[in-house]
């Protein structure tokens, strides 16, 4: 995901549902985490990291450190009992909106909007610890790889930089199938038509509502709609929000599982709900996509039947909480839904897994 758009998703997850966003328990999906329950997980883990350090054969000094992908400052403020000093930044300007309202540790607690694919903002040798959970997975591997660098650079002589990435391997689609999986489909499989049958004229700003929508499997293999292990196989369709220039503004709003494997040539007719942004005006952008499947880098692009706009397929890497795989998108033009805000400004809206600290 492109910085532009990391930005805009993460905004939007701020302005809908941050604590799901960063935490995404089951129990608690539907706005069910209470403040002080949310926040304890960061005591929780920060004192986890900390027993982590006791046991290295290096102490990373007890002046400034850098939460890195802060969100609200779950961890933030938790690092203020071990650290003099603790920065937070995030690239989503609603979440470091929301972190200096819940901040409870006055000038300890400090908290940065970054949207550069660097820290340039702190200078060479600023902190004594950077840690970093659950974030650098979001990001393009050519992204997440400069912040490390970065990471490196602000770290004072004999500091620690503790953080995370994915490391399961990616198995291809041709290596065959754990016991219980469902295989991934073959990249010819990766063909759709989208179209929607009805679509609410106007919503107000984060209204619920749903759209009908048909379905075309347009490749030449059976999409499954029976869960695998771990949801691999799922197949679902979803909903992305865009501003009037076509920009993400934000992923992951609504689902609808299949309910049915849908043979090649065949088609289905799914009810989607969606919730409208928060602010602002932008066309919902529907796509068809299988979850937990490692997927490449690329787009497929294939002529369109029936006079429909062209469809895209797109095939994005795998990612250990929230894989998933585009089968179709669909671009032709839909009824504009205008927000009836007071200030008119831009799409916002969601619900969806990921996760983040």
């Amino acid at each position: 995901m492109e910085i532009k758009n990391l930005k805009a998703h993460w905004d939007c997850w701020g302005r809908t549902n941050p604590f799901w966003a960063i935490l995404s328990d089951p129990p608690r999906k539907g706005g069910k985490w209470s403040d002080e329950g949310f926040f304890e997980t960061g005591r929780r883990e920060a004192a986890s990291v900390m027993g982590y350090l006791r046991s290295l054969p290096v102490e990373p000094g007890r002046g400034r450190m850098l939460d890195f992908g802060c969100g609200v400052g779950r961890l933030t403020q938790a690092f203020c009992d071990y650290f003099a000093e603790c920065h937070g930044v995030d690239i989503a300007p609603s979440m470091i909106e929301l972190a200096d309202r819940y901040n409870r540790r006055g000038a300890a607690a400090r908290y940065h909007c970054n949207d550069r694919d660097d820290l340039s903002l702190f200078g060479d040798g600023t902190f004594c610890f950077v840690y970093s959970n659950l974030v650098l997975q979001h990001m393009e591997p050519a992204y997440s790889r400069k912040y490390i660098r970065e990471f490196l650079r602000v770290l004072q002589p004999g500091g620690i930089a503790l953080f995370q990435l994915p490391g399961e391997p990616v198995r291809e689609p041709d290596t065959g199938t754990a016991a219980g999986e469902t295989p991934a489909l073959p990249p010819s499989g990766f063909r759709a038509r989208i179209r929607p049958i009805t679509v609410p004229e106007k919503m107000r700003a984060g209204q619920r509502g749903t759209v009908r929508v048909s379905v075309w499997n347009l490749g030449d293999a059976a999409w499954p709609a029976a869960r695998g292990k771990d949801r691999a196989g799922l197949i679902q369709l979803g909903n992305h929000w865009l501003d009037r220039e076509g920009n993400t503004v934000c992923n992951d709003d609504g689902r609808a599982p299949l309910g049915r494997t849908v043979e090649p040539g065949e088609q289905v007719e799914l009810t989607l709900a969606i919730r409208a942004p928060a602010r602002g005006p932008g066309p919902p952008q529907r796509a068809v996509a299988q979850a937990g499947v490692p997927t490449g880098h690329r787009n497929v692009r294939h002529p369109a039947t029936g006079g429909a706009g062209p469809d895209r397929c797109s095939r994005r890497p795998r990612r250990r909480r929230a894989p998933l795989r585009r089968l179709g998108r669909r671009v032709e033009k839909l009824p504009l839904l205008r927000s009836k805000t007071a200030a008119g400004a831009g799409p916002v809206a969601g619900a969806g897994r990921p996760r983040r600290d």
